[in-house]
């Protein structure tokens, strides 16, 4: 069973639609925008809550506002252009990004491919063996956390920032410039990959 909540300020300025085509239920909301040449504004907005089976496939975009995932099983693709995305107790494969805000993925399991252009991403929990997962922002810090008995082959370069490493890594291989880092190494028995780019922030990792 899917279940769909919505809270809408300036009813009239939104047009919210639900549809169910076989097992795909599709969530639309559109609202009105007016404005001038030096910038334009919402009319109304719409707050949603969709409550689905934790094996359920998902696909979630927002132009504005944030966006949260919980105890989801199957993965998905989540994409917002001004707003945060925070992924907690999912497992699967995820991907998506974040023109700007923050990206917080806890309690993870499996694998995950995001970016944002303005804003940090943190990551706490595991990558499952075989998975190839990314990073990457624009400006901001990166912060991944591995739980116990994760393995996991790391490359992660900062163009402009410093690299902080808490994890023994086998072949560790670190290097610095007058303005950037990289490192890589074998964290584990290296079973997954990721791949890290930051422009602009640094870097931390722990376990």
């Amino acid at each position: 069973t899917i279940s769909v909540l919505s809270v809408v300020s300036n009813k009239d300025d939104v047009d919210l639609g639900v549809t169910a085509d076989d097992d795909v239920v599709t969530v639309r909301s559109v609202t009105t925008f007016s404005g001038s040449l030096i910038g334009d504004h919402a009319e109304g907005a719409v707050d949603l809550t969709i409550t689905v089976p934790p094996d359920t496939v998902i696909e979630i975009g927002t132009a504005v506002g944030p966006i949260t995932v919980k105890d989801v099983r199957a993965g998905g693709t989540i994409t917002d252009g001004t707003g945060s995305i925070e992924l907690r107790g999912v497992s699967g494969e995820y991907s998506g990004g974040v023109g700007a805000g923050d990206i917080r993925i806890v309690d993870g399991d499996g694998t995950f491919r995001f970016t944002t252009g303005v804003g940090s991403i943190m990551f706490d929990g595991v990558m499952v063996s075989g998975g190839s997962n990314e990073f990457e922002t624009g400006v901001g810090d990166v912060t991944v956390t591995f739980s116990e008995g994760v393995g996991v082959e790391i490359d992660a370069t900062t163009s402009t920032g410093t690299i902080s490493n808490e994890l023994t890594l086998t072949d560790e291989l670190l290097e610095t410039s007058s303005v950037g880092a990289r490192i890589s190494g074998t964290f584990g028995d290296g079973g997954a990959d990721l791949l890290i780019a930051v422009g602009v922030g640094s870097l931390e990792f722990s376990e």
